[in-house]
C-alpha cells in the first residue's frame, strides 16, 4: 500500500516542483523494508530524496537541498497534502528562505491559491509573498525598561502599502518603494 501510494506522491510533488520553477528536480520517497525491526513508525523506513537537477543523484533531502529547495519542496508537500487532508490552518514559517524575485512571487501565487480553501498564514520577508495575503498583520519589536515586546498590528490598506513599500525599500528613495508597492499590489488585484 505505501509503494503505491509513494509513486502517486511523487508524481505530485514534482508537479507541484515544476510549477515552483524547479522543472528538473525528481522527488523520491524512499521505502526500506526493516523485517526485523518494528517500532512506532512501523515496519517501513521512510525517507524523501531528491535530485534537484538532471544529471543529480537522488540523495536525502534533508542532506542535499538548498535552503530554498526545501521551501519550496515543503510547500509542494503541504500543497499536495491539503488535497487529501482536512486541515482548518496551515502555518508556512519563512517559506521565503533561499528564495527571491520570479521564484518568490510564483511561491506567493502558490499560497495565494491554497488559501482559497485552507486558512494560511505565512510569515515572510519579500513582497512578492506578502502582496497576495487578505489580510496583513505586521509584528515589530520594541525595547521598554530594558525588556523586548512584540506588537502585532492588523494593517490598514493604507498601512500595508507602506509596509511593502518598506519590504521593497531600495536605499532612500522611498517614493519609488511606495509606488512599486502599490504597482505590486495592484497586480495582484487585477
Amino acid at each position: 500500500m505505501r509503494e503505491k501510494l509513494s509513486l502517486a506522491l511523487e508524481e505530485m510533488v514534482e508537479k507541484e516542483l515544476r510549477d515552483l520553477n524547479m522543472t528538473g528536480a525528481r522527488f523520491i520517497v524512499n521505502i526500506e523494508k526493516r523485517e526485523a525491526h518494528i517500532d512506532k513508525e512501523g515496519i517501513d523506513k521512510v525517507e524523501f530524496m531528491l535530485s534537484a537537477n538532471p544529471g543529480e543523484a537522488e540523495k536525502p533531502l534533508i542532506k542535499v537541498a538548498s535552503g530554498g529547495e526545501v521551501s519550496r519542496v515543503m510547500l509542494a508537500i503541504k500543497s499536495v497534502l491539503s488535497r487529501f487532508r482536512k486541515h482548518d490552518c496551515m502555518v508556512f514559517d519563512e517559506i521565503d528562505a533561499g528564495i527571491g524575485g520570479h521564484t518568490a512571487n510564483i511561491v506567493g501565487q502558490k499560497l495565494y491559491n491554497i488559501s482559497r480553501y485552507i486558512q494560511t498564514i505565512c510569515i515572510t520577508h519579500l513582497p512578492q509573498i506578502a502582496c497576495y495575503s487578505d489580510n496583513h498583520i505586521s509584528v515589530s519589536k520594541h525595547i521598554e525598561s530594558n525588556k523586548t515586546f512584540s506588537e502585532i498590528k492588523n494593517l490598514t490598506e493604507e498601512e500595508r502599502i507602506s509596509e511593502i513599500a518598506k519590504m521593497i525599500a531600495l536605499g532612500d528613495d522611498y517614493d519609488f518603494s511606495l509606488s512599486m508597492a502599490k504597482e505590486l499590489l495592484e497586480g495582484k488585484k487585477a
